[in-house]
């Protein structure tokens, strides 16, 4: 494999796992783990918490949205390390309405993953999430 095939899979992955894990963290849907069995991931530079913990801390966060969008601004990755590192902002757009639109929520959220083969399957050893919330403007059109 390419050095630039395999870091796009680094980053693929990577994508990949954590959209997934906060998209279903408002849905029943559970994906397969994409952790080592000793992984250790840390919250707000808080931990080392368990998977358990990292999964009821999304729930609580995103759990009440009635649908999540994920947009990467920037992902980097060191290949040789193993380490991808990015920006995302989550928007989590809630039951409830303002106005004719849905309420909405912001988290900007820092990861940063160092990847590792465990039983002959790329995974995460090793997570920290950072996040911060706020809610998105309201733009109101004025009546003519």
């Amino acid at each position: 494999m390419s050095a630039q095939s395999q870091s796009d899979s680094l980053i693929d992955m990577a994508k990949s796992a954590i959209s997934a894990l906060i998209e279903s963290a408002h849905t029943t849907d559970s994906p397969a783990s994409p952790f080592a069995q000793n992984a250790q991931i840390y919250v707000n530079h808080a931990g080392p918490v368990s998977l358990d913990a990292f999964q009821a801390t999304l729930a609580h966060k995103f759990g009440a949205a009635a649908g999540v969008q994920i947009e990467w601004k920037e992902i980097f990755e060191d290949a040789e390390a193993g380490v991808v590192a990015g920006f995302a902002v989550i928007t989590r757009s809630m039951k409830f309405r303002i106005r004719v639109g849905p309420a909405q929520m912001l988290t900007s959220a820092m990861i940063s993953l160092k990847l590792e083969e465990e039983d002959g399957k790329r995974v995460i050893s090793q997570m920290f999430f950072t996040s911060t919330d706020k809610a998105a403007p309201i733009h109101l059109n004025p009546v003519a």
